[in-house]
């Protein structure tokens, strides 16, 4: 029979795991600015010389964090890319609304981004974020490219240079995205007034709407489109932080 005993190095990223979940569960309660070493340490039932053995500082684990976030972000528009019974501009659109529920459901990922691009992290942070996360690696998403089937199956309006459309698409996707999911974290009264957890905010529909028919969307009834796609993301669009990078141990 085979060994189920791990080797050194499962062993090591399981319980890096385990730090980074105890650290985005500590700020996800009480936010960043009160995060203490210690207290990571302690509920990942690990010693404080063991976390710095994996992140040298707290700077170090909001880093990886930041790092944690974009990579389920980006894994999240992957598998949006690959769903069949959408169109592709449906795709694009589910896309937008599954990146802005996941920003809302784990805001505390979402504030690790922002904090990627403060001093201190990017100390820890050698490169920025996107040397982390190679651009090669964010390309996997496949806006783009999902953008330019789009275009050929003609559910957008062609430009002159289609390519440059699709670039164009890619870039106003990743814009409202971030865009939103920033509004939402950081305005209060967004959060009292919205119930996600019913629907999608009124104003990211329209937004999107209007992105989608600035680049030529040749949808007969966009609003109606908008509206059902809406619901499809709430049904189907939520993902767990678990299903972007942190396994159980």
């Amino acid at each position: 029979m085979p060994s189920t005993k791990l080797g050194r190095d499962e062993k090591k990223r399981l319980r890096e795991e385990r730090i980074l979940r105890s650290a985005q569960e500590i700020a996800r309660e009480h936010g960043y600015l009160t995060l203490n070493v210690s207290d990571v340490a302690k509920l990942a039932d690990v010693s404080v010389g063991t976390l710095y053995a994996h992140f040298q500082s707290k700077e170090g684990l909001v880093a990886a964090l930041a790092v944690h976030s974009l990579r389920g972000r980006v894994e999240t528009f992957g598998e949006i890319a690959e769903r069949e019974e959408l169109g592709w501009a449906e795709r694009l659109v589910v896309i937008i609304f599954a990146d802005f529920l996941f920003s809302v459901d784990h805001p505390e990922l979402f504030a690790a981004e922002q904090l990627g691009a403060s001093t201190a992290v990017l100390k820890a942070m050698p490169g920025g974020l996107f040397r982390w996360v190679p651009r090669a690696e964010l390309r996997e998403s496949r806006v783009e490219q999902v953008a330019r089937a789009a275009i050929d199956v003609g559910e957008f309006k062609p430009w002159a240079s289609p390519s440059k459309q699709a670039a164009a698409i890619d870039h106003g996707v990743w814009t409202l995205t971030s865009g939103s999911s920033y509004i939402w974290n950081v305005t209060e009264a967004a959060r009292q007034a919205e119930d996600v957890s019913a629907r999608i905010p009124d104003w990211l529909k329209r937004n999107t709407c209007a992105l989608l028919r600035g680049f030529c969307w040749k949808s007969k009834q966009p609003e109606k489109d908008i509206q059902r796609l809406a619901k499809y993301s709430l049904r189907e669009g939520r993902f767990l932080a678990s299903s972007c990078g942190c396994a159980s141990d």
